[in-house]
């Protein structure tokens, strides 16, 4: 009977067309922070002169010439994710796009960037500042999906749904001082949390067996991760001419501070194991889990702009990020509740088996729980030109490239147990936005647009990672993604100072 049960499940769930579950670790520029860093593609080392400075390069903040808030919010329209066993053409992409329309649940209003900045001190000739201050929080990536499926008709029946969310928010505070006319120093320190939940849920239903006893698993598994982390920053920016300004910033890995974690699995079948002493059996277990390893790596950004007052801005950016290795789960024996079952752990301590609490989530979580992310590099190019006093167009293009390492596969193609299964799909994008300066204020709307191409991992049976007798395969398919969606942004300016766009923003 596990036998038949176990090819019917096999033939049903090869089926499920539904998009992988978005969860992103192989990425560094999800989003860029702040109205004019936006504006420009990410290419804002060299200028990064409100409270967005804190994450291009802090020593820009003191270059603010009034106090000022910055707030960003984007809607993203659309967000999509298309798999194809082989090379897409125009009918392969017909075929996705008609599997999964859009939805409601694919539209997101978040507040991505909020900030504030202050230069203080005695004033300068110039009106510049010899000491600045900022503060902010961004929200670089807030993913949330959720796919169901349902196949077959009696009396064979599959139901699958995934759910998952993946939140960050970075907490950041700065200084900055004015060494001369030509240099400014800034650090800044970095606090980070990542969220992470997801829902796992499989039910199949045979009613055909020849004995009249159906065939019934249920099977729902949550994995909840939290960790918090510090991370420090240092960055000069140079005026070597009125026209040229040159920025580079170093950040350091993160140190984690605070993690806490627990993976729940429950289980109830019926008649779905002959060999079991009773025909149904109810299980559930709670592991407490860890997360493990730096999540932020040691990265550096060299920023160039050239300014030309009262007219155009033109920004280049190249940021460079060294390798790192994490674990969203890390072995932990440590159960809390366990009913009907002995725990994974109990296990563990009694040398009956030689399985670990991370190889079971890797098994039954939708998504990668080790991540190895390689050396690799992105590029950020922005241009602004102003159009009159209170109206400015910009445009920016940058890479989004992925950091996780080549896919490694047997002779038959499916992933090998010691590969990767982050995503391994790099990521282009462009910017197109317009800006309008009012008395206190500077508005920014735009469309950002993002291409993504390369392989993703994907389970070719989805229901057999949670059967233990059933074997597991994942292989890479090819995989296109695009992103579309409008973003606005907001600075409020508060006291005296220069009442025209090309004069607070492009004065050195």
């Amino acid at each position: 009977m596990l036998a038949r049960a176990n090819a019917a499940l096999a033939a049903l769930t090869c089926l499920l067309v539904a998009g992988a579950v978005r969860a992103d670790d192989a990425h560094y520029q999800n989003f860029n922070p702040g109205a004019r860093g936006a504006m420009l593609g990410g290419a804002y080392t060299a200028i990064a002169d409100d409270s967005s400075g804190l994450y291009f390069n802090p020593a820009g903040i003191v270059d603010v010439r009034r106090a000022n808030l910055s707030i960003s919010t984007s809607l993203y329209g659309v967000e999509r994710q298309l798999t194809f066993e082989d090379q897409p053409d125009a009918r392969a992409w017909a075929d996705e796009l008609s599997a999964r329309p859009v939805s409601g649940a694919e539209i997101n209003i978040i507040p991505a960037a909020a900030g504030v900045a202050l230069a203080f001190g005695r004033q300068l000739p110039s009106g510049a500042f010899p000491h600045g201050v900022a503060a902010g929080l961004v929200i670089p990536t807030y993913r949330g999906s959720v796919h169901r499926q349902e196949l077959g008709a009696a009396p064979i029946e599959v139901t699958s749904l995934s759910r998952v969310s993946d939140r960050t928010m970075l907490f950041s505070g700065g200084y900055a001082y004015r060494v001369g006319p030509w240099l400014r120093l800034g650090g800044a320190l970095h606090s980070a949390v990542r969220l992470v939940d997801t829902v796992e849920e499989f039910t199949f239903v045979d009613t055909s067996t020849a004995g009249g006893d159906p065939v019934f698993l249920s099977t729902t598994s949550n994995l909840s991760v939290t960790n918090a982390s510090l991370a420090a920053s240092l960055g000069a920016k140079l005026h070597p001419s009125r026209r040229w300004l040159i920025g580079l910033s170093v950040a350091s890995p993160s140190l984690s501070v605070f993690q806490r974690g627990s993976f729940e699995l429950r289980t109830a079948r019926a008649n779905f194991e002959p060999a079991a002493d009773a025909p149904t059996a109810l299980e559930s277990s709670f592991d407490r889990v860890r997360w493990s390893g730096a999540t932020l790596t040691l990265r550096a950004r060299l920023g160039f702009a050239y300014v030309r007052p009262v007219d155009y801005t033109i920004t280049l950016d190249v940021s460079l990020y060294a390798p790192t290795h994490y674990e969203l789960v890390a072995d932990r024996c440590q159960v809390d509740y366990v009913s009907e079952v002995t725990p994974l752990c109990a296990l563990l301590q009694d040398g009956a088996t030689d399985r670990t609490v991370s190889e079971r989530v890797q098994r039954q979580s939708p998504i990668p729980i080790v991540v190895d992310r390689q050396p690799t590099a992105n590029l950020n190019i922005g241009a602004e030109k102003l159009l009159r006093g209170d109206l400015s167009i910009g445009l920016g293009l940058f890479t989004d490239l992925s950091s996780a390492p080549d896919y490694q596969v047997d002779d038959d193609g499916n992933l090998t147990p010691d590969s990767t299964r982050v995503s391994n799909v790099d990521h282009f994008g462009a910017t197109f936005s317009v800006g309008y300066f009012g008395a206190h204020s500077l508005s920014r709307i735009g469309l950002s647009g993002v291409f993504g191409t390369g392989q993703r991992a994907r389970a070719t049976n989805p229901g057999s990672r949670f059967i233990e007798t059933a074997d597991l395969k994942v292989r890479p398919v090819n995989t296109q993604e695009f992103m579309v969606y409008l973003f606005w942004s907001s600075t409020f300016r508060y006291g005296e100072g220069r009442t025209r766009l090309s004069d607070a923003e492009h004065s050195i």
